[in-house]
């Protein structure tokens, strides 16, 4: 957490989630278009980032939502 203080919020990525939700919902499949490989940080990605220290994984950290995070802790799949 440390190491991560300080990192600029990500609104653009977080209406660029809220994209891909909207998206979902009609069938199609797509990245969050306002990706940015972690210059900048949402709350969700930051949790995940942290949870990847102690072992879990996540394909997509810049899709990662709040949703995402309760079912992987839910489930205990650690290292899918």
């Amino acid at each position: 957490c440390v190491d991560l203080c300080g990192k600029p919020y990500g609104i653009k990525e977080l209406f660029g989630l809220g994209l891909v939700k909207i998206c979902a919902i009609f069938g199609k499949k797509i990245k969050n278009p306002f990706q940015d490989r972690s210059r900048t940080y949402i709350c969700s990605e930051l949790i995940a980032t942290i949870l990847m220290t102690i072992g879990f994984t996540f394909k997509d950290l810049d899709s990662v939502s709040p949703k995402d995070l309760f079912n992987k802790l839910s489930s205990k799949q650690w290292r899918s």
